[in-house]
This record gives C-alpha cells, sequence and structure tokens, in this order.
C-alpha cells in the first residue's frame, strides 16, 4: 500500500472574515493530498459565517 495519510486541518474562525478567503487559499493551494478542511464558526457578528458557506 503506497497511500498516503489523511490530513485534516480545523479552521476555528470567530469575526474573522478578513482571514477567511486568505486562509482557505492557501490551505486550498497544499499540494498534500488527501486533505480534509474542517471550518469551524464560532458565533461571529461580522459575515465570517457567511463567507465560510459561501466556500
Amino acid at each position: 500500500m503506497d497511500e498516503q495519510p489523511m490530513v485534516s486541518v480545523t479552521v476555528c474562525v470567530r469575526d474573522g472574515v478578513d482571514w477567511v478567503d486568505g486562509c482557505l487559499e492557501s490551505l486550498i493551494a497544499q499540494t498534500y493530498r488527501p486533505l480534509e478542511i474542517i471550518a469551524i464558526d464560532d458565533g461571529s457578528s461580522d459575515g465570517s459565517t457567511e463567507k465560510l458557506l459561501a466556500w
């Protein structure tokens, strides 16, 4: 078996709407696969939730 192990990255966001795009773009640009990205919003009031849902 030559499979790579799955890597999971958890992104925790609270009122970080200005950082969401850059963070997720950077993670998606990584060449390692398989990669799982889990993004969690903790009650943001600045539009972070909507930005995450758009991804």
